[in-house]
């Protein structure tokens, strides 16, 4: 290790920090190697001088990422203390564990400056103060902020290889699962009762043509929701939400679509707030239509849906039909679609009642039992 003569008695006096972090709760589970070798410092402590009792291991921030200071207790608590003047010097891996902003890196940088704060890792002693030792550090922190920039990018990158030939797995919409543990194929839900409630939920918003009274049809016949886990089922209350989210998502007409939704980081009220937008379809980077799909979602799944799909988005005020692929709708459906939508539209509220009343009775969908 090069750089020990930096370490004068004054430091030695103080507290030593080892701060040790680990991005996400699954690196901490399968990567024990690095949460060992970080907790390791500890005893490099120990041998350049610093007392055992004055050797302080943070460990408040495993399982979290470093690219903002909010959220990371640890991370506080060990910036708080050198401001305070008690901390002689910080042991971490490298740049990256302590933080991978270069905002963040530089500020605790200053810190260390002003309160004569080593900064240690397993190859040297760095002095903040000292010029160079202050632009090698500026490096690291520079070089740390943007690794992160390259692994988002060469990922992201991945993901939208594969999406672009419908090779990217997503977790399915409601009523569809995957043809096996590798594909990314859809096919329907093999569960009679999942088809049954996704079936009703789409006939209910063709009739009524509201998100209320879809909602109130499920509450009031006690009906629950199918939402698939990997393999755990679980029944659950629709909500206006979850009914806007089905209607909206265009799997359901049989295109395989990525890319619907940008995520930006803003500042709300002087703090982060992840902000999450649903683009126009004409921003789409993905869009593979049902007859270019190459099988990613199966004819027969397609046809369960396609009659009360479009008429559910043809009766919506904002005429989602349009805004997804207006041309996938065959033109006599179209026509049955307009002609139909007349007919109620003239109908006296009586009429449109007992017309409800007599097509549930004859497609059986007003008797539904939620699984126990």
């Amino acid at each position: 290790m090069t750089g020990l003569e930096k370490i004068l008695a004054e430091h030695l006096e103080r507290r030593a920090f080892v701060y040790a972090r680990q991005s996400t709760p699954a690196q901490v589970i399968h990567h024990r190697s690095s949460t060992e070798r970080q907790i390791g410092l500890a005893e490099r402590a120990a041998q350049l001088g610093w007392s055992t009792n004055l050797v302080d291991v943070v460990t408040d921030d495993l399982g979290k990422s470093g690219r903002y200071v909010e959220g990371r207790e640890g991370f506080q608590r060990l910036a708080a203390e050198m401001t305070m003047g008690r901390v002689g010097a910080v042991f971490s891996l490298d740049a990256s564990r302590l933080a991978r902003s270069s905002a963040d890196w530089h500020r605790l940088l200053e810190i260390a400056a002003l309160t004569k704060t080593l900064l240690v890792d397993e190859q040297s002693v760095y002095d903040p103060r000292d010029p160079n030792d202050r632009l090698i550090l500026g490096m690291k922190g520079t070089m740390a902020d943007f690794e992160l920039v390259w692994l988002r990018q060469r990922m992201e990158g991945g993901r939208w290889h594969l999406a672009k030939n419908g090779a990217y797995r997503f977790r399915p919409a409601a009523g569809y699962v995957h043809e096996d543990d590798e594909s990314a194929k859809l096919v329907f839900d093999p569960d009679e009762e999942v088809q049954r409630a996704i079936k009703l939920l789409f006939e209910r918003y063709r009739i009524g043509g509201t998100l209320d009274d879809v909602v109130r049809y499920f509450a009031h016949h006690e009906i629950r929701f199918p939402a698939r886990y990997g393999t755990r089922l679980e029944w659950n209350r629709l909500n206006h939400s979850r009914v806007h989210a089905i209607l909206t998502n265009p799997i359901y007409t049989g295109a395989y679509v990525f890319g619907r939704m940008r995520g930006d980081t803003i500042l709300d009220a002087g703090r982060r707030r992840r902000r999450v937008q649903e683009l126009p379809i004409e921003s789409w980077r993905v869009t593979i239509r049902a007859s270019r799909s190459g099988g990613v979602i199966t004819a027969s799944a397609r046809s369960r849906f396609t009659s009360s799909l479009v008429s559910a988005w043809y009766f919506d005020g904002r005429n989602m039909a349009a805004r997804i692929a207006p041309t996938r709708i065959p033109q006599n459906e179209r026509v049955m679609i307009r002609l139909w939508r007349k007919q109620i539209a003239t109908t006296s509220r009586n009429v449109k009642e007992k017309f409800r009343r007599e097509f549930s009775s004859t497609n059986g969908l007003s008797v539904i039992g939620s699984p126990s």
